[in-house]
Order: structure tokens, then sequence, then C-alpha cells
């Protein structure tokens, strides 16, 4: 009696050890199905990837011929949309005036020298007209934005979402039911990136002789 309650204890101490042993080659599976969670930037990583930043992670949600597409987390929205939203040109500009405020003039200088490279932000707005989410289209053989820190990036997405909506005049050339089925893209080239710099230049100086005249 007494070997057959040793044999009984050791067979459930070995399905102990087989039951575990499967837990973790199972969790293992469903890490690598999920993609590596990795640091820093998206260059080098694949659809399923998360990158991490300090306060945020994004995910490679998608890969089309030329572009990687990479969302945050925390993202909601499941609606797939196709239809391309056409939104005023003075929401456009705020985005611009977002994303240029968001580089130092070094990161700026280093950006406007990749001439064919841009970002696309593709955005979806709530029914305030006001932007909810931004999934971001990024280069896949570009040297500037696949290397950008994905910290930056929030701060971007979160100024946009924080600031940017479509005036009160300007709301009755898109309806509420647009708004929930369709998105906009706005691309962030380096042109026009160029073109707010040098404007910006010529208002500052301006200004500055205004102000001499003045004294």
């Amino acid at each position: 009696m007494k070997r057959i309650n040793l044999v009984c204890r050791r067979l459930k101490y070995t399905m102990k050890r087989i039951v575990l042993l499967l837990i973790v080659v199972l969790s293992s599976c469903v890490l690598s199905a999920q993609g590596q969670e990795t640091s820093g930037v998206v260059k080098g990583k694949k659809v399923g990837d998360i990158v991490k930043g300090k306060r945020v992670k994004y995910m490679m949600v998608g890969e089309g011929d030329y572009s990687f597409e990479v969302k945050n987390v925390k993202n909601r929205d499941t609606v797939k949309r196709k239809e391309n939203i056409h939104i005023p040109k003075s929401m456009k500009d705020k985005i611009y005036e977002v994303v240029y405020n968001a580089l130092s003039p070094e990161i700026l200088s280093r950006c406007i020298k990749e001439k064919y490279e841009a970002l696309d932000l593709k955005c979806i707005m709530n029914k305030k007209f006001m932007v909810e989410e931004i999934t971001f289209l990024i280069d896949k053989e570009g040297r500037f934005w696949s290397n950008f820190p994905v910290d930056q990036l929030y701060r971007i997405e979160r100024e946009i979402i924080k600031n940017v909506e479509i005036d009160v005049r300007e709301r009755v050339w898109v309806t509420k039911e647009e708004i929930e089925k369709q998105y906009f893209v706005v691309s962030i080239q380096p042109q026009v990136l160029r073109a707010i710099r040098i404007r910006k230049a010529k208002e500052a100086e301006e200004n500055a002789k205004l102000k001499s005249s003045g004294e």
C-alpha cells in the first residue's frame, strides 16, 4: 500500500511538471505569434511587432508596397474605413503646424533634406469634428521617419488630437455620417515643412524690423 501511495505521489508530481512545461511552451507560442516588443523606432520591425516608448506603445499593424502602418495600441476604432473624406485646407494647415512645431531646428533640417520621404497621417474624426485617432504610414525605405522615436510620434499624435478640429464655419462641408464611416489622410511632405520654415523666418524678420522702427 505504501508503495502504491509513493507511486501516486510521483505521478502527480510528474503531471504537474508536464502541465507547467506546457504552459511555458504555449505562452512562448502566443508571444511569438503576437510579434516582438522592442523599443525606440520602427526601422527593421515587422507586422505584429510592438515598438515601445517611455509612455506609449505602437504596433506595426499593416504593411503595403511602400509603407508600414503604425498605430497606438490604445486606439479603439475597429471600423474598416475605406473612403477618404476631403477636409478643409485650414485643417490640414493646422496639422502641418503641429508637426513643424514638434521638430527641433536640427531635426527639422534633417527631415527637409530627405526630399522624397513623407509621413502620412491617416486620421479619423469624432462627431465633434475633432481628430480622434491617427495611424502613421511610414516609408519602408525611408531614412528619417523610420528612425524617428515613437515618443516623438506620440507627441505629434497628442497635439493633433488636442488642438485640431474643423472650424465651425467649415463644418457644412462634412456630415456626421461621413465622419462615422470615412477617414482622411494628410501627407507631411518635406517641401511643406520647408515652406513653413521660410514663412516663419520672414515673419520673424518683419517683426524685428517693426520693433526696431518703433524704438
